[in-house]
Formats: structure tokens, sequence, C-alpha cells
């Protein structure tokens, strides 16, 4: 099963009528060489916060600014779940050169 599909599958298609939603756990996929630590400083949520519209599209946009170093945010997801907890989805793909890694280095 590929990503994409499992993604699919996980994502929140209607929200539910069970009192106020708060973010669980914040899960990163896509990322090699950036440590969860960046990304998370730049996500404007954390476990325990009430969950309101608007949310994941203010994380998407504060994801932005990482393309500076690499980083680009390919989407930020509710993943499905019945209860009031939900967990939240950063998916981000790096855009590092291939020379980065494998250019000489010269002495």
């Amino acid at each position: 099963m590929g990503v994409s599909t499992l993604m699919a599958a996980l994502l929140m298609t209607a929200p539910p009528e069970c009192g106020p939603e708060r973010v669980g756990q914040i899960f990163i996929i896509g990322n090699v060489v950036t440590p969860d630590s960046v990304i998370l400083d730049r996500v404007p949520l954390f476990p325990g916060q009430l969950l309101v519209e608007g949310d994941l599209r203010k994380a998407k946009d504060s994801l932005r600014v990482l393309w500076l170093v690499g980083v680009r945010c390919q989407s930020v997801c509710v993943l499905k779940s019945d209860g009031p907890i939900k967990d939240i989805l950063i998916n981000v793909q790096e855009q590092w050169p291939v020379d980065f890694f494998f250019a000489p280095r010269e002495r």
C-alpha cells in the first residue's frame, strides 16, 4: 500500500459532531535531513490545543518559509478518528540538490 493510499484511508472525510476538537499527536513524514524540531518550531499547533477552523491552513502557511532550507510542505491534514482528539499529519518534501551530498570536497 503506497503512502498516498494510506493517507487517503486515514484522512478525515466529515467532521464529527462530538464536542470541541483538540490536537492530539503531530506526525511528520517525508523529512530525512531536516529535524522534526525545525518543522515543529514553525507549526502554530501543539497537543491539547483547541482545533478551530483555519488552524490547518495557518500551519501550512507558516511552513512556507522552510523552502529557504530546502523543505516544502505538501500537506497538513487531520487523521481520521471518532473522538474529539485529532492527530495531525504533516507531509513535507525535502528538495536537497543531489550534488549537495555527493559533490567532491575541495581541500
